[in-house]
């Protein structure tokens, strides 16, 4: 199970001011529902900071759509490779001076490692720590920097935010559906919200899952293995097209006809090694096949872990619509 999500700070930012608004209302020191029956004070609040962490939680996917197209400021940090290798060359020869003890004192190991970093032009792309070996002694460790930290933290602020926006959203409006903008409002807020909590659950134990789907290959492998004797199989058939148009796209199929062979050796005739040449092309069809059907299963098994998206994002974009509709008409009039 991943249980990073369980120890994110972010979840006791998200418990500690939308607890404290709900636990507000439960008191009954406030009413809570839209205007006029409720407080003024109190529906601007909920309302505001509710937009707040919807805000909070829609960042998440700016952040992953912009790496995703190459907008993140990694791209732009990027190095030689030459001076990577040249980095690491000379990191390596810090940490021989460690382990024999020629240079123990932990400030002078940060300052000669910035240096190289500085020097090498390295420090856009790398940070340095000095924590300790297994013995106790000072070990030196690198990491990639991360401007805008990596996008699983950023993930588990959508999961809590959002959360606690779909809350307060209820509070907000005391979970009424007697008018249109509550209906839309709540009944969005309720499938967004719902949806989250079973993607949360497959991102759980999702992993373990998928592990226990994949048998002899991994979804990665498959794919790559996938290409691999597709390109193969592409180019064989592309040999074989000049002398049998038919037979060359009977070897692209998913289901090759049984005739195969026979066909297969008639036209690799009068080679010597025709027979030889066909069983190793049915052979290469052969695993084709399979590791293309491995890849269908695992792939199924992949849709079914992401199923909930159809649903989830749809609703996400109309709810940001009818949020913006909503807060707009409310500043306006």
């Amino acid at each position: 199970m991943n249980r990073t999500l369980l120890l994110s700070i972010h979840g006791l930012v998200a418990i500690l001011v939308v607890g404290g608004l709900v636990a507000l209302a439960l008191t009954g020191r406030v009413t809570i529902g839209r205007a006029p029956q409720g407080q003024r004070d109190y529906l601007l609040w909920t309302g505001w900071i509710a937009l707040a962490l919807f805000f909070a939680a829609y960042a998440y996917v700016l952040r992953k759509y912009a790496h995703k197209l190459g907008y993140s400021p990694e791209f732009r940090r990027q190095v030689a490779r030459n001076a990577m290798d040249q980095a690491e060359q000379r990191l390596g020869v810090l940490r021989d001076r460690i382990a024999a003890k020629t240079l123990t004192d932990r400030s002078q190991i940060l300052d000669a490692a910035r240096a190289i970093l500085r020097e090498t032009g390295c420090g856009r792309v790398l940070v340095v720590r000095v924590a300790n070996d297994s013995a106790g002694g000072p070990a030196l460790f690198t990491q990639r920097t991360e401007p805008l930290a990596r996008t699983a933290r950023w993930m588990h602020a959508h999961v809590y935010y959002g959360l606690g926006a779909g809350i307060l959203t209820f509070v907000h409006g005391g979970g009424h559906f007697s008018t249109p903008m509550g209906i839309a409002l709540n009944g969005l807020t309720l499938v967004v919200v719902l949806t989250g909590l079973v993607g949360l659950g497959f991102w759980l134990v999702g992993p373990g899952w998928l592990t226990k789907e994949e048998r002899d290959l991994s979804i990665e492998e498959a794919f790559v293995l996938d290409r691999h004797y597709t390109r193969r199989v592409e180019a064989e058939a592309a040999k074989l097209g000049e002398k049998d148009k038919e037979l060359a796209a009977a070897l692209m199929s998913a289901a090759p006809p049984g005739n195969l062979a026979g066909r297969l050796i008639a036209v690799l005739a009068p080679a010597p090694d025709a027979e030889r040449r066909a069983r190793d092309l049915l052979t290469l069809i052969g695993q084709r096949g399979r590791v293309a059907a491995e890849l269908a299963r695992l792939q199924r098994v992949k849709f079914a872990m992401n199923a909930w998206r159809l649903v989830h994002i749809p609703a996400s974009i109309v709810l940001l619509a009818v949020i913006t509709a909503h807060v707009l008409s409310i500043w306006l009039y």
